[in-house]
Parts: structure tokens; sequence; C-alpha cells
């Protein structure tokens, strides 16, 4: 797996739903950084995520997904920031659950492996998705909402489940500590501009006038 298949498949949000979100990475940059570049990164991302489907993936299926992901994203960010979504955001999850109601859904079988476990038979990335937005949808609809939120960092914005109420930042540790260096810096400068208000200020530092 290469580096940005890895990165895809290790985001920890709280919910599967909110991972693949978080495969596009800097959403309000004007140049995202995709996660999900090509099929054999969205076939390891299903597979992470338990949902390999039998019927290999598309290029129409990661043009679904990916717009499937930005209107999951456009439901949970109103939702954290009390606005209505854009009308679009529910054609695009509406018509997929439509698509996938005319096909096979998946199923529960016997793990082939692990005797005793189950897992899920996924016909296709429809069945999938499905999946997928059910829980998000489960997640907006309940008081779980409320766990919602979306990290401070600026460049980031990335959305995750907090049932603390004490997180500011994503799991990504970069975002923390940009946030904390510029913290830092800033008591810095603010320290130094006392500084050099207390030098003029004080009187024990003016120095006496020469004759």
């Amino acid at each position: 797996m290469d580096s940005t298949a890895h990165a895809a498949a290790r985001a920890d949000n709280g919910a599967r739903w909110l991972d693949l979100v978080a495969t596009r990475v800097n959403w309000p940059s004007r140049a995202p950084l995709e996660r999900l570049p090509d099929l054999d990164t969205l076939r390891s991302w299903l597979e992470r995520h338990a949902l390999a489907p039998e019927a290999d993936p598309t290029a129409a299926d990661l043009a679904t997904v990916r717009q499937t992901r930005a209107a999951l994203r456009e439901l949970a960010a109103a939702r954290v920031e009390g606005r209505t979504p854009h009308p679009s955001a529910f054609d695009t999850v509406n018509a997929a659950l439509t698509r996938a109601a005319k096909a096979p859904r998946h199923i529960v079988v016997p793990d082939p492996i692990e005797p005793g476990y189950l897992r899920r038979w996924v016909p296709d990335v429809d069945a999938a998705l499905t999946l997928i937005i059910e829980q998000a949808i489960d997640t907006m609809s309940s008081v779980e909402a409320a766990y919602l939120r979306e990290c401070e960092e600026a460049s980031c914005r990335e959305l995750f489940l907090d049932s603390t109420g004490r997180r500011r930042w994503c799991s990504r540790p970069a975002c923390g500590i940009r946030a904390r260096v510029r913290a830092y810096r800033a008591r810095l400068r603010e320290g130094a501009i006392d500084s050099l208000r207390e030098g003029v200020t004080d009187p024990a530092r003016v120095l006496p006038a020469h004759n």
C-alpha cells in the first residue's frame, strides 16, 4: 500500500462515514488532497472498512463515491455550523439510495477464515455506499449529531465525533501541533511587545539627559 492509500485507510474519525469524508483533505482549499485517487485505493479503503464488494469497482463507482462523500460532508458541515444544507446534497444521497434499492443488498455470511465470525457479503459499491449513507443518517438524525465537531485548524476542517466535548482538532497530529506552534509564537510576540512598552514607560530605564 502506498502512502496515499495508507493515509486514506488509517483515518479514524469515530465512524466509517466520517472516515470516507476524510479521504479528501483540506476541504476549504482550492487544491485539496485527494486520498482516493484511483480504483486500487478505493478498493483498499473498502477492504479496510469491511466493505469489499464482490464486483470490482469501476470508474463510475469511484465518481459516485466521491460525489456521495461531498454530499455527506455538506450535510455534516451544515449540522455543525447550524445552517441548512445545500439541496444538491440531499439529491445526491437520495439518488445513491434509490440506485442501491434496485440492486441486491448486502447479507450476513459466516467468515470463511475465522470460525464463529461473521462478515458482510457486499455485492457491489452501491451496496457498500448504502451502508455508509445509512450510518451517516443514523448519526445526523440522532443525539450523536451533537458530538459532531470540525477541526479548528483552518486549513483542515476535518469532521469527527467527540463525545467528550473537549477535542479541538482531528486525529491528525499535525493540526494540533500547528495550532500550538502559532499560539506559542503569538505569546512570544506579545511578550516582546510588552517588554518594549515597559522599556519606554519605565522611569527607571530613562537615561539622564546630557548637559
